[in-house]
């Protein structure tokens, strides 16, 4: 349930918490509302490590729908963030970001196909490279793609939440210059969907195209994010 909402200027923000039989929270999420963008992100979702894999995170998926369809309205896009995945990684920091991605996608999550750059987080730190992803589902039988406007006032406003703007670090104004070219940016699956549940590499199959293969290996790692 949301158990707390907070509004100040044009941002709004709502928590969904999750309790076990005895009352304690065991997981929760929080949502937050950009208004001048008309758009949402999930900025936390953490499950107890004992409650993970019982479909928790997908009920509280739907609580930050939910609040924030009350904040906005049904129509208004759902997006998130992750970690990029790196082959150059150490193997644990892989293994980790793989599960995470296979996590994400079964709550319905796509990644957005932009070089996408989040914003500092406080005054004097540096943009980081992350994927961008939207957690409502295309339409059916049509290309999956997400508004390039949507997405720059998303980021626009998100930075000057943080105290900063797009235009002041190269990285971000990039970015910035890039999506104010488009109209549209394509969706993706998480690079980490490329795994199977025993990290080896599978054959990959676009959401339009030919179908890509890859070839397989094995990483030895077991357990699940969430």
């Amino acid at each position: 349930k949301i158990v707390s909402g907070i509004t100040s200027g044009n941002l709004s923000q709502a928590a969904a918490g999750v309790g076990s039989a005895g009352g304690a929270v065991i997981g929760g999420a929080t949502v937050e509302y950009y208004r001048q963008a008309d758009a949402g992100l999930l900025t936390y979702l953490a499950i107890a490590e004992r409650f993970r894999e019982k479909g928790l995170s997908r009920r509280l998926v739907l609580a930050a729908h939910k609040a924030l369809a009350e904040m906005a309205s049904k129509s208004t896009p759902l997006f998130a963030e992750t970690e990029k995945y790196d082959d150059h990684a150490e193997e644990d920091e892989r293994a980790t970001i793989i599960r995470r991605h296979r996590r994400l996608s079964a709550l319905g999550a796509y990644a957005i196909d932009f070089d996408y750059v989040m914003p500092p987080l406080r005054p004097g730190a540096e943009p980081r490279e992350l994927h961008l992803l939207v957690l409502d589902p295309p339409d059916p039988g049509r290309t999956p793609h997400v508004s390039a406007h949507r997405v720059r006032a998303l980021l626009q406003e998100l930075a000057r939440s943080l105290q900063t703007r797009l235009e002041d670090h190269p990285q971000t104004r990039e970015m910035d210059a890039f999506l104010a070219g488009r109209k549209t940016i394509p969706l993706t699956r998480l690079p980490g969907t490329r795994f199977d549940r025993r990290f080896r590499e599978t054959p990959v199959i676009p959401l339009n195209g030919p179908a890509a293969f890859t070839f397989a290996f094995e990483l030895c790692f077991t357990g699940f994010y969430i």
